[in-house]
């Protein structure tokens, strides 16, 4: 009987297959890997936020591309959030992960309220580093209190 992957090892598949940059009718599109969007969401400091989009831009402009495919980067952010917990199930502290809770959705700040079908303590780890978690009166759950200030530009 197989084993099931750890999202480690799945994250090493995904990035086994590298970047890909193609032409599509909007233009040159660029797809990562979830190790690159690991060592973006790493340099994320403590008390600062950052966007999907504005990880995809960052990712844009640096590979002199249109854009980069929004649906992997978000998959990816996942994938890197589901390998910090299970580093921190196996022992590894906050510090030592990625911060992956400093990524919130755009255009409100929005967090994510499970990723990849497992439920993260996003808003705990928020709150341990200072951001007021306040509810969004929709059906897409919380943000984080005046996001904006805190994004890194």
């Amino acid at each position: 009987m197989a084993t099931k992957k750890s999202w480690a090892q799945k994250a090493e598949e995904a990035n086994s297959k590298g970047c890909i940059r193609k032409r599509t009718p909007k233009g040159m599109m660029y797809i990562s890997t979830p190790k690159e969007i690991e060592k973006i969401i790493r340099r994320i400091p403590k008390g600062k936020l950052m966007t999907t989009k504005q990880i995809a831009d960052k990712l844009s402009k640096k590979y002199k591309v249109d854009f980069t495919c929004p649906l992997t980067t978000g998959i990816f952010t996942s994938i890197v959030a589901n390998v910090a917990e299970e580093q921190m199930e196996m022992g590894k502290g906050k510090k030592d992960v990625a911060p992956y809770w400093r990524v919130v959705k755009p255009p409100k700040g929005f967090l994510y309220d499970k990723y990849l079908g497992n439920i993260f303590p996003q808003d705990k780890y928020l709150k341990e580093e200072g951001f007021k978690i306040v509810p969004s009166g929709t059906k897409k759950g919380p943000v984080v209190k005046d996001y904006e200030k805190y994004l890194i530009i």
